[in-house]
């Protein structure tokens, strides 16, 4: 099921990217780049497992615990989706370039940043679900911590080299 006043997810992405080219050379960028989600999907899972609040072992075909459910209007072990999910991600981005002689250039880029969310992804490895989140004071919003995907530090390296091969370079120039 899906609550009765669904709101429609949505992000928002925005950056402020600044670069100088200090040598004919050398270039630096640095950038900052941040990203918020809004209403969310999210499975609430299981809402009538019984294990949530019945003794463990219990049979939920068991008639005796029909009043262990907590929503007794839904079916066993269904399922039930809501929009209540929020992220956010900033960073601090930095590129640095740099074009030697002879065709070949060099980039090297790092990446400072911090993602957050209270969104549940269930059937992410290392998601174990909300903590009670039925229970008042608990629930989804007390849950916004660090993103399971969160890389707090990222550094690349890359450089490519232009052949001099073909027409009108060193190798096969007359081709």
């Amino acid at each position: 099921g899906r609550q009765w006043n669904y709101q429609t997810p949505y992000t928002e992405t925005y950056n402020l990217t600044v670069q100088d080219q200090f040598t004919p050379h050398d270039s630096i960028q640095v950038a900052y780049v941040g990203n918020a989600g809004r209403h969310l999907d999210s499975p609430f899972g299981e809402i009538n497992a019984v294990p949530a609040i019945a003794p463990p072992g219990t049979n939920e075909y068991d008639p005796t615990v029909v009043g262990h459910f907590p929503f007794p209007q839904f079916a066993t072990n269904s399922f039930f989706e809501v929009t209540n999910g929020d992220s956010s991600y900033n960073s601090l981005q930095a590129i640095y370039a740099h074009q030697l002689s002879a065709g070949l250039n060099v980039n090297v880029n790092y990446t400072f940043g911090k993602c957050f969310t209270d969104q549940n992804s269930e059937g992410s490895p290392g998601t174990p679900g909300w903590r009670a989140e039925w229970l008042p004071g608990f629930g989804p919003k007390k849950d916004y911590a660090l993103c399971n995907s969160d890389v707090k530090n990222v550094v690349h390296g890359s450089g490519t080299y232009f052949l001099p091969l073909g027409r009108g370079l060193t190798f096969g120039g007359n081709m």
